[in-house]
């Protein structure tokens, strides 16, 4: 099978994002803050930053992967496995730039993991996030090995309807692209599927239109952001639970054509973000904002929808702020688990978001 690895298609496009430089076990990349990619209170979504982290910090490995096919010829593929997301302070305008330098790489017969530590910034060289990217790279023959494996034990896997969707452990990851048609990916769309999903989530856009803009680049036209950059759609929406859906298409896609994990984390966030604001109150100046994400891939989407389920975990309230745990879960059609991890979103409010804002951009231009 020949591989174009040269495609630059998916999520990478649709973030808009850069790749600058590379100095050894370093890369740098990119990306601006526009609207497409903005929360509701007009800032840049931590689901964005998030996908960011991820796609940055696998490139390196997207390096080494073209190394070895040009020094032995042998074609490596690239799968993200666990991402951990902390975020620092919210960005407005400008450039997110990130840095990925690697701090783990362990090799044996079957597999290179590497593991990288990646750094956000913005224009002004303050830090916006920071987390750490693992990915692993197998060979061919050990992806078909354990692919005909699972084909032969009749790919038993957990399954989930969305009523049973909460925290859980998937198994191994199932990888079933087609490789040869990575330079022509055109995975399909199915409106009918998500066409509850779309109805819940408009109702809940008109709810939502009356509420006045209060904070810094707040409009109401600007709300969408990155939902609708992803296409992604609410279908429960309750304090306890929201449940959302996410074509899986060329607009997130990875190189080899299986969903990007980064696409799968700014899917998670921004359901677990939309569970944080059923809990908030604007009308007293309340705001949310993501603060913590640590999500472990299990497998690799390829097609239909990607489904994401975030239900609360713990409630800590004190005079300062509320911080909302919640257990985030994404499957597929068939209700494979694909991802899943914690997600902790605060809701504070802007008289002492505005404080913390001003203390943290003192402490780091010192």
């Amino acid at each position: 099978m020949d591989l174009d690895l040269s495609h630059v298609l998916g999520l990478e496009k649709t973030l808009d994002m850069v790749y600058t430089g590379r100095e050894g076990n370093t890369v740098y990349a990119r990306m601006p803050i526009t609207d497409a990619f903005r929360s509701r209170f007009g800032y840049q979504a931590g689901g964005a930053t998030a996908g960011f982290i991820e796609h940055t910090g696998g490139r390196i490995t997207e390096h080494f992967m073209d190394e070895s096919r040009a020094s032995s010829g042998e074609v490596l593929l690239p799968f993200g496995t666990h991402v951990v997301v902390r975020h620092c302070r919210s960005a407005i305008a400008g450039y997110l730039y990130g840095k990925a330098e690697v701090v783990e790489d362990d090799t044996n017969e079957r597999r290179r993991k590497v593991t990288t530590k990646v750094t956000v910034t913005d224009d002004e060289g303050l830090l916006v996030s920071e987390g750490f990217v693992t990915n692993k790279m197998v060979t061919r023959a050990y992806f078909e090995a354990k692919r005909k494996e699972r084909e032969n034990a009749g790919n038993a896997a957990p399954t989930m309807t969305p009523a049973e969707a909460g925290p859980r452990v998937g198994s191994a990851a199932r990888e079933s692209a087609k490789l040869s048609e990575l330079g022509s990916v055109a995975l399909p769309f199915d409106a009918d599927l998500a066409q509850e999903a779309i109805r819940a989530s408009a109702e809940a856009d008109k709810r939502y239109a009356n509420i006045p803009p209060k904070f810094p680049c707040q409009d109401p036209k600007r709300r969408l952001g990155i939902r609708k950059t992803l296409d992604i759609s609410y279908s429960v929406e309750t304090p306890e639970r929201v449940e959302s859906v996410m074509p899986i298409d060329s607009r997130n896609i990875a190189r080899f054509g299986f969903l990007a994990g980064g696409a799968t984390m700014a899917l998670l966030e921004t359901t677990a973000g939309r569970l944080a604001t059923l809990h908030a109150d604007f009308d007293a100046g309340e705001m949310t904002f993501g603060t913590n994400m640590d999500i472990r891939h299990r497998r690799s989407g390829t097609g239909g929808y990607l489904h994401a389920v975030a239900t609360v975990r713990e409630v800590d309230v004190n005079e300062r702020r509320c911080k909302l745990v919640c257990d985030a879960v994404a499957y597929d059609d068939d209700g494979n688990v694909l991802s899943e991890g914690i997600v902790v979103n605060k809701i504070v409010k802007r008289s002492y978001w505005e404080a913390k804002r001003s203390e943290q951009e003192a402490a780091q231009r010192q």
